[in-house]
């Protein structure tokens, strides 16, 4: 199952605003192509606690924390792997 875009929630924007530009570019490119696969959830990782969100993607040194609804993909956090957890 193909996604048709993704929406960046208020927090994950504002944790995308403090990256800098090489990892922001990064992030972009990478959801792109995840976002192009007929099976973008195959490269993902189920969370095993929900309420945190129902997916991850890894992109370097970072953790993309998503839910998918309706075919989107709803980013609900951005941070370094070493922070994702902690809140």
């Amino acid at each position: 199952m193909s996604f048709k875009a993704y929406v960046v929630t208020k927090t994950a924007y504002e944790d995308i605003k403090k990256l800098d530009s090489a990892t922001k570019k990064k992030l972009k490119d990478r959801l792109e192509f995840l976002l192009i696969l007929d099976d973008p959830l195959s490269w993902a990782v189920k969370l095993p606690d929900p309420r945190q969100g129902t997916y991850r993607w890894t992109i370097g040194d970072y953790r993309v924390i998503f839910d998918v609804h309706k075919r989107k993909v709803i980013i609900l956090r951005v941070q370094h792997r070493g922070e994702i957890y902690k809140s």
